[in-house]
């Protein structure tokens, strides 16, 4: 809550503070923020006068931010007792109604736009969404604007939200910031429930009744009166002109006359006029609403709202019960009147909810009579639902007529049909964002299932094999001493952003253009120069371009995207100062600096690119030069394998055949073994430097683990030993030092702010906080230097507070002065002290200690014996490096007592009276991370981080502690500071939903946008207490938390159970003795597996996997649904609006039984054992259908359109399972049951063919020639498989592909003679008129969409003279050719509404693919609103020499690229067209 707000004069410094209570107040106040326009206001009155005048400032701290506004009307107002002012003030960014900007033209992004038009103003962009650095608009100021009309402009074409800060510090506003959000981004999905009768005292539902009718009137010229029918709740009789929505009249009109429209249509074919009247109907016969929420929140509601959270409105009033979704579009706080506060929400959705509302179908009468069961069943009828599924529901319902009755057709009736149970809510998860290629790098968090897991680490070959891998690189990259100088102040100094030449900005623009590792070129340029651009010998700038070799040499630079630019070294083009400036990144600098960092970029790439990225081959190249790193290779060579080597030549030109063979085998190695014949070529040639490559790497800063690397030009990682595992150290030992350190400078910091910017806190010795998180407050009636009632503290507690948070409490609540915190620093083994100078700075670290002393320290007196006396030191500061010190430094005013300075600065450091001290704790920690002079911990290295115990509970995690201890078993296992993603899994000892729903919310806290996957509990099995309640009890607990997971973002309900529960569900007893958790490594092992493949397919499209065989189904967009046992019943439903871009997928199979199928009447299916629309799927089969929105043609009117793919032609379906006794074997007997012989035994893990199943559960298999039975229990991992090879449809060929292909393959040959670019010729519907726009450097602008335009238009290279052309009209010479079509998406749609889907294609080999047909995929893997997400096309041109099937494609890289279609993710290929199939 905001209790005084501050006036600041025109030059923005404090003059007056008003406060809500006391002499100098503010009221009658209204701070208003409207998400629409960005914009804020802040009305208030106050008693002071004289010194407020307009022009001045307002200035509040809310919501961890400083909002700034301009006075812009002042009205004062005599009233009894004084004079009063009104003022009126509006948001500070309006000032940019002051500002104007012109001549900026082209495609860009919002945070280039923005960048642009703020240049010149104190205003600059902050946050900017990453989606909107990527979102391309076109953007055309052509005369003179204002700056925030701009803004507000184009917020609807990027689709960004605004928001506007300051930064303020040391008395003064220093920094003025807008941030960009994407549409829907600003605020929190917070789900905040606004309930009537709570916190909404009015919600008015309105009715829009333009449009709105329960009939239509057929108004047209043919005869349409003979045409009748009755489907799905419509109905039209013979002899009438008029089609009846029946169901709808029922529902929203109450049974009440018919409300009558008009279709008035011009078909002369009577039964197409009814179709199209019956679609009008269906559009018009649902009434659209709108609301108005008035809200009635709390006060502590009001501040804890923010503008744009997404919440929910709920009121059961209304019939049927409304749920929608909204968002705080505006907000009207007031600080000094809790009763005058508001909130308006906007930007409704109405919720979907599965709950059914029977009352209104039962009589008033206890039982349900004979009409009621009519009434239900009809109404249920037109609901699509399955006669059985109703007749559940009826035999449910009798007997349970409680009111309301409320019943959920999407579960199966007597599963779940408890009155508590909990509703479920629609899961709104984009799993499309979901991108996780591997397990490593994760925290799995739960109970003694995920603690066993700690000891057996049962992780895969193909992880151990990787972390392997990664720590044989750390170790061999430890020879070469990486990182060893990493925290040098210079180098540090290099990579800041506050670096005075802006190395950084550079740098990291240029590795970008290279594809470069910053952080080793960095290293470079501080092992080229320390940082000086003006560093002038044999060799000039940051990185030491040879002044012999290079100057007045005029070179290409070739950039990773192919792009090139001719630059020529010299002072005049590499000398700082001479060139001017240039703008990288919206950053000015240096020309020529920037200069001297792509040439030396260049030329590591050169020397990257040469040496087959072997980094440390790179690294000696660009010391001695290609032919120099060559000869010590080839020297290697001689010596190692006896060939005949010229060693009075360098380079590899002059050798054999066999040498050249052999040198680059050992350069992909990616090792050095030659490194030793460094010394040997300088001996020989006396040139270069033998220590090269560790004079480079020991500079070089990793970043979590990071080693060196380059990209290739997909911008893959190439470089020894670069993927890396998780994070390590913190499973043996807790927290990394570094990340213990990172928390004392934290903590530093924020205890300076709390004084610098928040005026909290101060200076004094008595009392004084040594626990940050138990301040101790100077409470007296006057402000104490300043500041009311502040939290206090000195420097010996300052240091106390933050050693302490980082759990290190060598120095709490200690005293410099007496001696006692160097005494305890110093109490044991392993502490560090040494002299404070200038050349001592780079052996220090943050986090370290400074002593200040009242005497000189020397190398000699630098004891422990010598500054633990009482009166030796008097003054303790925290390094927290770049040779800067945080401390509560004197009693003083703001902002004076606790600060940051620059040693330099500081008396004691000027007079050598400091030295370091590292605590003999924080140097344990540094050991236990890293050996002495180690970059990285190369102790442990584990693929997943562990935390749990047996018996733990959600709540003991709760806030994330440090350690938790259950009955005596402590968990010190640290929480990483980041993760790539969490698993956890609780339940069976604790159900509390309520704690774990808490630990879920500190996760999301400490992992913003991180997956975070939530366990669905198991039933537990016999063994366990009291099994049949606990096992109640879970259902609910599921229900509870897959609702959670639903609406929460990143937060994912995920069922692992398939393989380690028996067919109720329940544990398999062959796993576990206690009936919840693993009993062995073996079983722990197969739980370990479960939770990793089902991680892992979440990120594959979200694959929903079950075993049900009795299959009700809501396919839900972009989601693809596997089942893995023959299905005896299945009953698809569908989403009632579909999106445009609507796209699932369902696989199943079919055994020798009969199937029933319950096709939904939206759904038009077409293909493999389809006719008119309708699916019968036959015995001994696997079926695929891909369903999408429906287009409109000729085939049907539906929503939704699928085809039906069969997998086998004329084969039957043979199954294959795999025996699950881990430790044990299986009994195969004569028949089913244990009462029957045993005929022999079977392995844990064996495969066995399945015959069929029996009644009892038993599996009839083929044994030994014959036939045995075992128990279904053991069995899992079943599979289909044909009984022969699959054959796949062979489609007719298009008769004109040959052509197709030859214009592909034209283009491709004349790639050169195009740019990639999206703005293309066919942008303009008359090219030739805008060839300006389309052409670059004489390269015409090409991109995929282009590519295929042209193609399926019918021109060639040689015939599409772009020119000359006034149209985009089709290639007149070709019967052909297609219309222009805009975009891939819509292409796509065109070959769906033409049938020209292959629907039957080999997807592993493309057996059946042939030249000239398209492939369409979705290839930036989102749901773009487009056509099925398409995004992309290619086109098959036939086999290369090893028959595999190549494509040609548009691509940003390569302008036209030949590539495998393996080449791409076929998980993205969405479906293969052909052109005129039928002709």
């Amino acid at each position: 809550m905001v209790k005084n707000i501050f006036i600041l004069n025109s030059q923005l410094k404090v003059i007056k503070v008003l406060n809500i209570k006391g002499d100098n107040v503010f009221y009658d106040d209204t701070y208003t923020q409207d998400l629409s326009t960005g914009t804020s206001t802040f009305e208030f009155s106050t008693n002071v006068t004289g010194i407020i005048e307009e022009g001045n400032y307002v200035m509040f701290y809310h919501k961890l931010k400083y909002e700034l506004f301009q006075i812009v009307e002042i009205e004062e107002e005599h009233k009894e007792g004084g004079i009063t002012s009104h003022c009126y003030a509006e948001g500070a960014v309006l000032e940019l109604l002051n500002g104007s900007f012109r001549g900026l033209k082209g495609d860009m992004t919002a945070d280039f736009l923005m960048k642009k038009i703020l240049d010149g103003t104190r205003w600059q962009l902050g946050y900017c969404s990453e989606s909107l650095k990527t979102n391309i608009q076109m953007v055309n100021i052509d005369k003179t604007t204002q700056i925030w009309d701009i803004i507000q402009s184009y917020m609807g074409i990027f689709n960004y939200e605004i928001d506007t800060r300051v930064t303020y510090s040391a008395g003064k506003v220093i920094g003025f910031y807008i941030d960009l959000y994407d549409e829907g981004e600003l605020g929190k999905k917070t789900y905040k429930r606004f309930e009537y009768g709570r916190n909404v005292s009015g919600i008015v539902k309105k009715k829009d009744l333009y449009e709105w009718c329960t009939a239509i009137i057929i108004d047209c010229q043919c005869e349409v009166d003979n045409i009748s029918f009755k489907q799905h709740g419509f109905s039209k009789g013979n002899g009438s002109d008029t089609i009846l929505a029946e169901t709808a009249n029922d529902i929203y009109n109450a049974g009440k006359p018919y409300i009558y429209g008009v279709y008035d249509g011009n078909e002369v074919d009577g039964r197409e006029a009814v179709d199209n009247a019956l679609k009008d109907l269906k559009r018009r016969c649902i009434p659209k609403f709108d609301y108005d929420v008035t809200t009635a929140l709390t006060y502590q509601e009001y501040m804890e709202i923010s503008l744009g959270d997404t919440v929910r409105v709920n009121d059961t009033s209304f019939n049927p019960p409304l749920l929608l979704e909204a968002r705080i579009s505006k907000i009207e706080l007031s600080f000094s009147d809790r009763n005058n506060c508001k909130c308006t929400l906007s930007n409704y959705r109405q919720l979907k909810t599965n709950a059914l509302d029977l009352t209104k179908f039962i009589s008033g009468n206890k039982k349900l009579t004979e009409q009621d069961i009519i009434n239900i069943k009809k109404y249920l009828a037109e609901l699509d639902i399955d006669k059985a599924v109703i007749g559940k529901i009826i035999n449910s319902l009798l007997g349970k007529n409680d009111d309301p009755i409320i019943i959920d057709p999407g579960k199966e009736p007597g599963k779940g049909d408890d009155p508590d149970a909990v509703e479920e809510v629609e899961d709104t998860e984009d799993y499309k964002q979901i991108k996780l290629s591997t397990i490593s790098g994760g925290l799995w968090l739960g109970d003694k299932r995920i603690y066993d897991l700690k000891s057996s680490k049962p992780v895969s070959k193909e992880d151990s094999k990787t972390a392997q891998q990664y720590k044989d690189a750390l170790a061999y990259y430890k020879k070469f001493k990486l990182g060893t100088r990493k925290d040098n102040a210079k180098a540090a100094s290099i990579r800041s952003d506050n670096n005075k030449y802006k190395i950084g900005v550079m740098v990291r623009y240029w590795c970008g253009k290279f594809g470069l590792d910053t952080r080793l070129v960095y290293a470079m340029i501080m092992a080229e120069s320390s940082g000086n651009p003006y560093c002038d010998e044999a060799a000039y700038g940051l990185m030491q371009c040879e002044k012999s070799c290079y100057f007045g040499r005029k070179y290409t630079i070739k950039f990773l995207d192919g792009s090139t630019k001719s630059f020529t070294p010299s002072y005049s083009t590499m000398q700082p100062g001479k060139g001017g400036k240039t703008t990288i990144n919206g950053v000015s600098v240096d020309k020529n600096i920037s200069n001297q960092i792509m040439f030396g970029c260049h030329e590591l790439r050169k020397c990257a690119e040469a040496c087959h990225y072997n980094v440390f081959a790179t690294l000696m190249a660009y010391n001695f030069g290609q032919a120099g790193m060559q000869w010590c290779v080839c020297e290697y060579i001689k010596d190692k394998y006896g060939l005949t080597v010229n060693s009075n030549k360098r380079g590899i030109a002059s050798q054999s055949t066999a040498v050249k063979e052999k040198y680059y085998k050992v350069l992909d190695t990616h090792k050095a073994p030659f490194a030793s014949y460094r010394q040997k070529y300088k001996n020989k040639w006396h040139a270069g430097t033998p220590t090269n490559i560790e004079y480079y790497l020991r500079w070089y800063k990793p970043n979590n683990g990071s080693l060196p690397y380059f990209k290739d030009k997909k911008g893959n990682k190439i470089g020894y030993g670069v993927i890396v595992p998780s994070s390590t150290a913190a499973q043996a030992t807790g927290t990394a030092s570094s990340d213990k350190r990172k928390i004392i400078v934290d903590l530093a910091k924020k205890i300076v702010s709390q004084h610098v910017d928040q005026k909290i806190a101060t200076y004094n010795q008595v009392p004084r906080t040594v626990n940050f998180d138990k301040p101790i407050r100077k409470r007296q009636s006057k402000p104490f230097y300043g500041i009311k009632n502040p939290i206090v503290y000195d420097c010996s507690s300052f240091a106390s507070c933050c050693y302490l948070k980082a759990g290190l409490k060598s120095v709490y609540d200690k005293n410099c002065k007496w001696g006692s915190l160097v005494s305890s620093a110093t109490s044991k083994p392993g502490y560090k002290m040494w002299p404070c100078t200038t050349s001592t700075l780079d052996q220090a670290k943050p986090g370290d200690l400074i002593m200040g002393c009242n005497y000189k320290v020397t190398s000699s007196n630098c004891t422990r014996g010598n500054w633990t006396a009482v009166g030796r030191t008097h003054h303790v500061m925290v390094y927290i490096g770049d040779g800067k010190v945080a401390h509560a430094r004197k009693w003083a005013f703001h902002p004076k007592a606790i600060s940051i300075n620059k040693l330099s600065d500081l008396d004691d450091f000027k007079y050598n009276r400091m030295f370091f001290l590292r605590p003999w704790d924080l140097a344990e920690a540094d050991k236990n991370t890293t050996k002495p002079d180690s970059p990285i911990d190369t102790s442990t290295v584990s693929d997943v981080a562990f935390k749990g115990l047996p018996g733990a509970r959600a709540k003991d995690y709760d806030n994330l502690p440090k350690s938790v201890t259950v009955d005596g078993r402590t968990d010190n296992v640290k929480f990483p500071s980041t993760t790539k993603y969490v698993f956890c899994h609780f339940g069976v000892g604790d159900l509390n939903t309520t704690d774990y729903i808490n630990l879920l919310k500190d996760l999301q806290h400490k992992y913003p946008k991180k997956p975070i996957f939530v366990a669905k509990e198991y039933y537990v099995n016999s063994s366990y207490p009291d099994a049949a309640a606990v096992n109640s009890k879970i259902d609910t607990f599921n229900a509870t938390m897959k609702n959670y997971c639903n609406k929460t973002k990143y937060v994912i309900f995920l069922d692992i159970s398939k393989g380690l529960v028996d067919s109720s569900g329940k544990l398999l007893t062959s796993l576990s003795s206690d009936g919840f958790s693993f009993k062995d490594e073996a079983s722990q092992k197969k739980y370990y597996k479960n939770v990793k493949k089902y991680i892992l397919n979440i990120s594959k499209g979200e694959i929903r996997e079950s075993s049900a065989v009795d299959v009700t189904v809501t396919l839900l967009t972009q989601k693809i649904h596997s089942y893995s046992k023959p299905v005896k019943s299945l009953t698809i439903k569908l989403p009632k609006t579909p999106e445009d871009s609507f796209y699932s997928r369902i696989t199943f199979s079919t055994d020798s039984n009969t199937i029933k199928f319950n096709q939904p009447s939206e759904l038009y299916l077409a293909g493999d054992h389809c006719k008119n629309g309708a699916f019968t799927p036959k015995k001994s089969n696997k079926y695929t259908i891909n369903v999408f929105r429906s287009v409109d043609n000729d085939l049907t009117t539906k929503k939704y359109y699928g085809n039906v793919t069969s997998l086998y032609t004329s084969k039957l379906v043979k199954q294959t399972g795999q025996v699950n006794t881990p430790g044990t074997t299986l009994n195969v007997r004569k028949g089913a049951g244990t009462t029957y012989a045993i005929l022999g035994k079977l392995k844990d893990n064996t495969t066995v063919t399945l015959i069929s199943k029996t009644s009892n559960n038993w599996y009839k298999i083929k044994y030994k020639g014959g036939n045995g039975y075992v128990s279904s229990q053991y069995i899992d991992n079943i599979k289909d498989a044909a009984d022969t090879t699959t054959d796949f449809t062979n489609y007719k060929n298009f008769k004109y592909r040959d052509k197709l292909v030859k214009n592909a393959e034209s283009f491709y040959k004349n790639k050169s003679k195009f740019t990639y670019n999206n703005t293309t010729p066919f942008k303009y519907s008359n090219p030739k008129s805008n060839i300006a726009n389309w052409k670059t450097g004489g390269k015409i602008h090409l991109d995929d969409k282009f590519l295929m335009q042209l193609l399926t238009m019918g021109y060639s290279y040689s015939t599409m003279d772009l020119e000359n052309k006034t149209n985009r009209n089709k290639a007149s010479d070709v019967s052909w050719a297609l219309p222009y079509i805009s975009s891939e998406a819509n292409l796509a749609k065109y070959f769906v509404e033409n049938d020209w889907v292959l629907d039957d294609i080999d997807y592993t080999k493309f057996s059946n693919i042939e030249p000239g047909d398209i492939l369409f995929w979705d290839s930036d893997n989102k749901n773009n609103g487009a056509f099925m997400g398409c995004s992309h096309t290619s086109i098959c041109v036939g086999k290369d020499s090893d028959k595999n099937n190549m494509m040609i494609e548009g691509d940003k890289d390569s302008i036209i690229r030949k590539i495998k279609i393996t080449d791409r993710n076929v998980n993205n290929l969405l479906f293969v067209g052909r052109i005129d199939l039928n002709k």
